[in-house]
């Protein structure tokens, strides 16, 4: 089974709002290396209900080599269903080969809140409020039409005091205060801000990034090894213009073609240059020692040749770095500690920007 896109969130919990609704956008990568049309496919997972989710425009899209497409999915949870947490996950398909070419996404968590009940039935107080002032009222005219009228008496003249006493003035009522606005649920710490998701240049990678610099980041994975610098020879294969010395059996320092070619002669004449058979130079040649066994006569240049190639053998190896070492033309990515993943050097130069920016793109 191919795996041709990659799929992530800035973060894996939907946080939904007093209405039960919310949103999760989901960043999918087509690293298949070939344009395809993909067709994104919403799996609700039990006891998640599909009416309740709704992928935001088109399902279907096409994707470049390496594109990026940015796949809103809506949620919203109707009132009468249960308060609990539910799960889904979004996956992509390639329309032409369906049955093969998918890639699941990561599961993604809402917690539904109670559902909110209606509201107290204020008009019962009303009612209630007009029923006491009718029978009140009743109440008052009984009283006056069965009690008996008093004899009228004069009206006391008042007194300066009370003619000069105002009437209170009546308190103001104080206004209700506004029902405060509900504010919104902070994302969790480290989601990425709006507008970037996590580079995932490896599992435990976590910059956030542009959605442009994640699907770089995962394109420049699928590639890697094309871009290692391949050693036909093991790992003591020279780099070009260089060859192995083979002065001796297994002599794999690596020298020019001219040091190559004297060695070998040096090694044929060894026999006319030691005195009488022994191991003793003759004037004025010396041991060679290019090895700790290297008894070769050869004159005092080629010796000192000798150790002046012992001494640069390993910068002259192909695999100068060992067996991560890029092809010409590429660097390690160095996007998080033991990143060998060869790539060019604006991508490593953006790489430790992004790194030097991770604090101002993520949630504190």
């Amino acid at each position: 089974m191919a795996s041709p896109f990659a799929i992530t969130t800035a973060s894996n919990t939907v946080l939904l709002n007093d209405k039960r609704q919310g949103q999760v956008t989901f960043t999918v990568n087509n690293i298949s290396g070939r344009p395809l049309r993909g067709r994104a496919r919403l799996v609700p997972q039990n006891p998640t209900i599909a009416d309740w989710l709704k992928i935001s425009g088109d399902a279907e899209r096409e994707m470049a080599i390496a594109g990026t497409q940015q796949v809103p999915v809506q949620v919203s949870v109707p009132p009468q269903a249960a308060a609990g947490r539910y799960t889904f996950r979004l996956d992509m398909v390639a329309v032409d080969n369906p049955d093969e070419d998918f890639t699941q996404g990561p599961t993604v968590t809402f917690q539904a809140p109670p559902p909110i009940g209606p509201g107290f039935p204020w008009w019962i107080l009303l009612v209630a409020l007009a029923l006491l002032v009718l029978v009140g009222g009743g109440a008052v005219v009984a009283w006056r039409i069965i009690s008996v009228t008093p004899t009228p008496t004069s009206t006391p003249t008042p007194t300066a005091t009370e003619v000069a006493t105002s009437t209170p003035t009546p308190t103001a009522t104080s206004t209700p205060s506004a029902t405060p606005t509900p504010t919104a649920t902070k994302p969790p710490s480290g989601s990425c801000l709006p507008g970037f998701t996590w580079r995932l240049a490896g599992p435990l990678d976590k910059i956030c990034v542009p959605p442009a610099s994640h699907a770089q980041a995962l394109a420049d994975n699928a590639a890697a090894d094309s871009r290692r610098a391949v050693a036909p020879y093991g790992p003591d294969t020279c780099q070009q213009g260089y060859v192995w010395r083979d002065a001796f059996a297994n002599d794999h320092v690596c020298v020019t073609p001219d040091t190559r070619a004297q060695a070998q002669a040096d090694n044929a004449a060894a026999s006319s240059r030691r005195l009488f058979g022994l191991e003793v130079c003759l004037a004025p040649y010396v041991p060679r020692e290019a090895g700790p066994d290297d008894r070769v006569c050869v004159d005092p240049g080629t010796r000192a040749q000798a150790q002046a190639d012992n001494a640069a053998a390993a910068s002259r190896k192909l695999l100068l770095y060992g067996p991560d070492t890029c092809k010409q033309g590429y660097v390690w990515r160095d996007a998080f500690a033991n990143d060998h993943v060869c790539v060019t050097g604006e991508v490593r130069t953006q790489s430790q920007q992004e790194n030097s920016l991770a604090p101002s793109r993520t949630v504190p």
